[in-house]
């Protein structure tokens, strides 16, 4: 049986929130060494074998990963307790896995984006097809857009729901 540990899920997702990775970026950024099904595990407290413990944190700052090796009672390597030098970026962009991380912040959203108009009209549909407040009618859609803006605010004061994001109003 797994052993779970809230100490080490904490360092783990810690670790991971300092450097920007989610579980999938963090497979990519260690080459593939531990699969992003692994690290989301392991970001939910279950303790790795010793090896694959050191095989995901040789990756990240060495006083970094000591800290979460230690909150198991996982020795630390000796080279990790040496001041290390700092990595030249020449060395950083060969690193496997870190081009990957990079291309992948850098694409854009799989789904584009609605625009104002389409996010209020889906919006609106909701609003005039909710049984709860029978507010509105299928006549309406016929308004202006600003006219079923103003009934979906109404609507969000009403329930207390919020259907658009600030900056749409």
């Amino acid at each position: 049986m797994a052993e779970y540990n809230e100490a080490w899920a904490k360092c783990i997702r810690e670790l991971l929130h300092k450097h920007n990775l989610s579980a999938r970026q963090a497979e990519l950024f260690t080459g593939g060494d531990v699969s992003y099904t692994y690290i989301a595990h392991m970001m939910k407290g279950k303790v790795p074998e010793y090896r694959t413990a050191l095989a995901f944190l040789k990756h990240f700052p060495p006083d970094e990963a000591a800290a979460c090796l230690r909150t198991v009672g996982y020795p630390v390597p000796e080279d990790w307790l040496r001041p290390q030098p700092p990595i030249p970026p020449e060395e950083l962009a060969k690193r496997p896995g870190l081009r990957q991380v990079v291309e992948h912040l850098m694409e854009p959203p799989h789904e584009p984006m609605d625009s104002r108009e389409e996010m209020i009209e889906r919006a609106f549909e909701f609003v005039i097809k909710d049984p709860e407040v029978k507010v509105g009618s299928a006549a309406m859609a016929r308004h202006p857009i600003e006219a079923k803006l103003s009934l979906i605010r109404l609507y969000e004061q009403h329930t207390g729901r919020k259907l658009l994001p600030d900056w749409v109003i």
